[in-house]
């Protein structure tokens, strides 16, 4: 505390000690206006000068100045004991000032002492809980003394002010309705305010602390996943590299492709060897050098030298007979960040005589750096840092996300321990909290397996804790609530006292009638549907206005129904879900409505009885859930297209690698083989190896990634025609041979062109069209219509023929599902829905069994050029 505070404190005291004497006593009248008044004003002075940057050297009194705390010197009054003892002293002048005729004195000071009196409480518990306020900021908050001091002459000042303000009052002739107390009553409030600031306080310290952590977890996750994919990555390029390496018919290969450069075939046979890796690896370029580090062939071919790091590496590995991983390096002739799998090649004879190095250069750009870049959650300051330690300093491997071309340019020295990235290459894993090159952050840390790399995920401090920082002004609003409720509180309990019986008596019936009103509104003007409904007929009693409105007849028409006629279920099982509900069995049922247009829609309905004159009736809320419904098993259909999706890039993926190795030395063996019949065989292998690629390419199409291709505009009408006419031989002459007739009639407006790929509308045509006449073995008819709808293009494909079941309709999207057992792949309609709503569009089917089936896409409209018009309609009967 500093001597001019314990001053203050000493003159506020003897003033406040005094006052009761006063107007009696003059002297202590006297001393308590004057005393007041100085220190009012020294006070106010003293928080000018602190305002303007000004110390007053007089307010030490003589006494030595305390060392300075956390670079504030100590030993001066904080501005917050400033604005307490201003406070202070307002309260006690207008305390001793006439209340007669000007109440608004009395409710001044008593507000401006219960003010000073929370502060000082507020102040305590926060002490109390060990969490101090203030203790941060940029200057000395109130220490623990002043703060209970603080609240003890709060609470004398608001008694004071509660003695003095008495006069303002008009007397009353009946004392049981006089002014009642207001001191014990404002002081509870003002603990349970100040008990919930310092809760307040407590609780967003805690969630900063949760917040923190919980984020740290995040991040620590995410970086775990992330080391868990680079080290998966660098495994399977080492894996392709081992394809290549002690491979004798690669190497024989190559042995030959040096002794005879200028043979072409076997210049082709090498360059099949390498085009294996370059279709189904993440390889930029493959080159092969001889031991001398020239380079023989590059895939794809280019002339651009590899790099002088790469060669010497190359020459190194030669001589170890090892496989080696060139590190993140700058390549001098592009200045691109590179990695490379060098797979030293040595002769098939056993003799371990190095022919030369194959080189598997891979991009950072085209899938490390993506892998980096990708974020769960939609965070701001997120981002993941790859580093590694050179020598004394770290070197980033990647550029920053809020600063570029950092990537092997940006290194930190080693002694700057406050950096995550510093700490990573020293070997501490897990969650840290520190500061980089955007500022004070909180980051996760792992090491990637079986390489120098350490993965760091990062987020600024001040992001992290936004959640807490958001939260802070609401719970500010609340504690304003609560002075302003206790003000309020205190004015309506004084003036509640002073109302008679008949007061009561009115305000009691009012209520009674505003109860009723409201409780018949929450009835007939509830947004929710609603329906009184007796048990033992079923009659509807009565239905309120979001009823009619829903079911489509009047008030007057429902009260005539009853729910026998809504309810598509049988009577009887209506009156039974009924008795359930009047016994409390259920309370929420599922049925299906029908309405005055005849539609019919899936509700849900909660049921409470009610007894009224004898009867039990349902008091029944009808929620419609037709659309939930429909979403829901959208939603397990979707799901179901993920996990097969899934199951098919891994299928996929394999079954290439094994294809590979299988054509690769297949076609070889076609072309050295003079045999007719070993021949033949051959033929039949590749054959079948060729169906088994289709097969898997079609697979990879119906669930790849939706940026792999670009879409263009795609003339919808002119592709169906140009479909009709290349499939006719199918579906018209075929058919005709076979007994049976099949017609097309189109229907093809004037719409705009699509937003598509050619190749795989054309593709989604023929499967369409030749499913319809599949599903048509006694002939019918095929109808295709396109017509516009704003922005998006509305295509109908419909067929009269034998149409599927709900169970079959459900998941005629999913890929393998097929209904021709031993014919087809089951992928057509799967790569169909993939690809339109890849296109941002979408897909429903609708069919009846014996009745046929309509399919329905919604293709984006590729947005309007100048001067292009739409396709023109036409119609067509075939």
């Amino acid at each position: 505390m500093a001597p001019s505070t314990a001053s203050l404190f000493l003159v506020f005291g003897s003033a406040v000690f005094l006052s009761p004497h006063a107007p009696a006593r003059r002297l202590a009248h006297r001393f308590g206006l004057v005393a007041s008044s100085g220190c009012t004003l020294i006070t106010l002075l003293l928080l000018v000068f602190w305002m303007g940057g000004v110390q007053c050297g007089a307010e030490t009194l003589g006494f030595a100045l305390p060392a300075p705390v956390g670079g504030i010197q100590g030993g001066f009054m904080s501005p917050l004991t400033q604005l307490g003892f201003i406070c202070l002293g307002l309260s006690c002048l207008a305390s001793l000032s006439p209340a007669v005729g000007r109440p608004w004195r009395g409710r001044a000071a008593y507000a401006l002492a219960a003010l000073v009196f929370l502060a000082g409480l507020t102040l305590l518990l926060c002490y109390l809980f060990g969490k101090p306020l203030l203790y941060e900021g940029q200057f000395i908050p109130p220490a623990l003394p002043t703060s209970l001091a603080f609240a003890s002459l709060g609470l004398g000042l608001m008694a004071l002010a509660e003695r003095h303000g008495e006069s303002s009052y008009r007397p009353t002739p009946n004392p049981a309705v006089a002014p009642p107390a207001r001191t014990p009553m404002v002081i509870g409030g003002l603990l349970v305010m100040a008990a919930t600031a310092t809760a307040i306080f407590v609780s967003v310290q805690a969630e900063e602390e949760s917040t923190l952590d919980q984020a740290g977890k995040e991040l620590l996750s995410i970086a775990t996943q992330k080391a868990q994919e680079l080290a998966a990555f660098q495994q399977e390029r080492w894996d392709d590299g081992l394809f290549y390496f002690h491979n004798r018919p690669f190497a024989s290969v190559v042995q030959r492709a040096f002794a005879q450069p200028h043979e072409a075939l076997v210049q082709q046979e090498l360059e099949a060897w390498l085009n294996q890796r370059t279709k189904h690896a993440r390889f930029d370029r493959i080159v092969l050098l001889d031991t001398t580090g020239a380079l023989r062939l590059s895939v794809p071919s280019a002339a651009a030298p590899i790099g002088a790091r790469v060669v010497q590496g190359a020459a190194a590995l030669q001589r170890s007979g090892e496989m080696g991983i060139e590190d993140f390096y700058r390549d001098e002739y592009d200045q691109q960040v590179r990695l490379a799998v060098l797979v030293p090649i040595f002769a098939p004879d056993d003799s371990r005589r190095a022919l030369g190095t194959l080189v598997l250069r891979i991009d950072p750009h085209a899938d490390l750096y993506p892998l980096l870049q990708r974020w769960p959650g939609t965070a701001h300051s997120e981002e993941a840092l790859l580093v590694r330690r050179e020598g004394d300093r770290v070197l980033f491997l990647n550029d920053l996300r809020f600063q570029d071309h950092t990537a092997l340019s940006l290194s930190v020295p080693m002694d700057h321990t406050e950096r995550p990235s510093v700490r990573a290459a020293l070997g501490e894993e897990g969650v840290v909290q520190g500061r980089d090159y955007r500022g004070p952050m909180v980051a996760g840390i792992r090491k990637v397996p079986n390489s120098p790399w350490y993965l760091v995920a990062r987020m600024d401090l001040d992001e992290a804790l936004a959640p807490v920082q958001a939260v802070l002004p609401l719970w500010i609003a609340l504690l304003a609530s609560l002075l302003a409720s206790l003000g309020i509180g205190v004015v309506l309990f004084e003036r509640h006292r002073t109302l008679g019986f008949y007061r009561e008596q009115a305000r009691v019936a009012r209520e009674l009638r505003e109860s009723e009103e409201l409780f018949r509104s929450l009835f007939e003007d509830h947004s929710a549907v609603k329906l009184i409904i007796e048990v033992s007929t079923g009659q509807i009693r009565d239905a309120n206005s979001a009823a009619a409105q829903y079911y489509g007849w009047s008030r007057e028409e429902l009260r005539q129904l009853r729910i026998q006629d809504i309810n598509i279920l049988p009577p009887e099982e209506v009156q039974q879900r009924m008795a359930e509900a009047e016994a409390a069995k259920r309370s929420y049922f599922e049925f299906r409505h029908r309405r005055a247009d005849g539609s019919v829609r899936d509700v849900e309905v909660f049921s409470s009885r009610l007894h009224r004159k004898g009867s039990v009736l349902l008091h029944s809320i009808v929620h419609d859930v037709t659309e939930r419904t429909r979403l829901e098993q959208e939603l397990i259909r979707t799901h179901r297209l993920r996990a097969a999706g899934e199951l098919s890039v891994g299928v996929s993926h394999n079954l290439n690698n094994l294809l590979t190795v299988v054509l690769g030395p297949a076609e070889m063996l076609q072309r050295r083989l003079l045999d007719p019949k070993s021949l033949q065989l051959v033929e039949m292998v590749i054959e079948a190896a060729t169906r088994a690629a289709d097969l898997v390419h079609r697979l990879h199409l119906s669930v790849r990634d939706p940026e792999s291709q670009t879409c263009e505009p795609v003339a919808l009408n002119q592709t169906i025609e140009g479909v009709l006419a290349m499939t006719r031989p199918r579906w018209k002459d075929e058919s005709k041979t076979q007994g049976r007739a099949i017609e097309v009639y189109t229907d093809l407006g004037l719409v705009p062109p699509i937003k598509g790929i050619t190749s795989e509308l054309h593709g989604m045509l023929v499967n369409l069209l030749l499913n319809a006449v599949e599903a048509m073995p006694q002939g019918g008819r095929i109808t295709i219509r396109t017509l516009s709808e704003g922005d998006q293009v509305r295509l109908d494909f419909s067929d009269t023929g034998v149409g599927m079941d709900e169970q079959t309709r459900l998941r005629v999207f999913e890929p393998f599902f097929t209904t021709k057992m031993d014919v087809g792949s089951g992928l057509g309609l799967s790569t169909l829905y993939n690809s339109v709503t890849h296109w941002g569009g979408t897909v429903a089917v609708a069919s009846t069994p014996g009745q046929g089936t309509t399919f329905t896409l919604h293709l984006p409209a590729w947005p309007r050029t100048p001067g292009v018009a739409p396709e023109p309609a036409r119609t067509l009967a075939t």
